[in-house]
């Protein structure tokens, strides 16, 4: 009874859990993909939604994961406040710093 009290205070780590790099890097290719299309495409819903669905399976592919590892991986770092914080703070420090060298 003990140790069950004492699981439930951490969140469980999956065994395959993304690094959190690998985490930063998804993150910041799908928020510039994610960014681009809002400003590119046309509203056309049906293409935007069959673009996003193969941006996500190359990405996913790229870093050699799968959907529900990514989720899982999502799901772990947010419940670790500090950790989840890190790594956006890395994805927003990398979109910072890809703006300003276009200035």
């Amino acid at each position: 009874l003990v140790l069950a009290t004492i699981s439930c205070g951490r969140p469980q780590q999956p065994e395959d859990l993304l690094p959190e790099q690998t985490m930063v890097d998804i993150l910041y290719e799908s928020y510039l993909f994610e960014g681009y299309s809002a400003i590119t495409t046309e509203y056309d819903y049906r293409k935007l939604s069959s673009e996003t669905v193969g941006f996500y399976n190359a990405l996913f592919k790229k870093y050699n994961t799968t959907q529900e590892q990514y989720d899982a991986s999502v799901d772990y770092y947010m419940r670790n406040k500090r950790m989840y914080e890190a790594i956006y703070d890395k994805v927003i420090y990398r979109i910072d710093s890809l703006g300003n060298t276009m200035l």
